[in-house]
């Protein structure tokens, strides 16, 4: 020990003998102060303050009446959105005589939807209240409001044929695929 140190200080844990788990009687406090006690006791406040937390937040949010208001739900059919997408780049990729033009409108329609969509389903997320899932996470419930018509709509979606897109690609398509070879 250098001189500076205060030499009046005990020693923690004591050099005499280890510290233990349980003692004779008397408690030991930890290098911060605690006891076994005193940890208990903030312990079990610490348990109260949190439920006390919880119990009012329930009565603030509720309006004390004490009924649970079910959360709103909706959904968006994602993947049909996606998929309407996908056949509009792929018609104006493959179909005859594509231009310079067309392809960088395809590319510029990748480009652009995403985000777009990140934020209509933002936007229908606030203005609704609600949770949005999508359609292929909903089991059943006739109470979830289905929000793609929407996004549709905002996207230009809902004036796509997609049977007709489906044509158009699969023409296309086998335009460019040679012809099978006879054995």
């Amino acid at each position: 020990m250098s001189d500076e140190q205060n030499t009046d200080a005990p020693e923690w844990p004591p050099a005499s003998r280890p510290p233990t788990s349980v003692d004779s009687g008397t408690e030991r406090p930890t290098p911060g102060g605690w006891t076994k006690g005193t940890l208990g006791l903030a312990t079990i406040a610490l348990m109260g303050w949190t439920v006390a937390s919880i119990a009012l937040t329930n009565v603030w949010t509720q309006g004390g009446h004490g009924e649970i208001e079910p959360p709103r739900v909706g959904m968006v059919d994602v993947q049909e959105i996606m998929e309407t997408l996908e056949l509009q780049f792929t018609s104006l990729v493959t179909k005859p005589n594509v231009s310079d033009a067309d392809r960088d409108a395809a590319y510029e329609l990748v480009k652009q939807s995403a985000p777009r969509i990140e934020t209509l389903l933002a936007t229908i997320q606030r203005d609704c209240a609600c949770l949005l899932l999508t359609r292929a996470s909903v089991v059943a419930g006739s109470a979830v409001t289905d929000y793609t018509p929407q996004i549709k709509v905002a996207l230009g979606l809902d004036r796509v044929d997609i049977a007709t897109l489906k044509t158009q690609v699969r023409e296309s398509m086998s335009l460019h695929l040679p012809a099978p070879v006879k054995p």
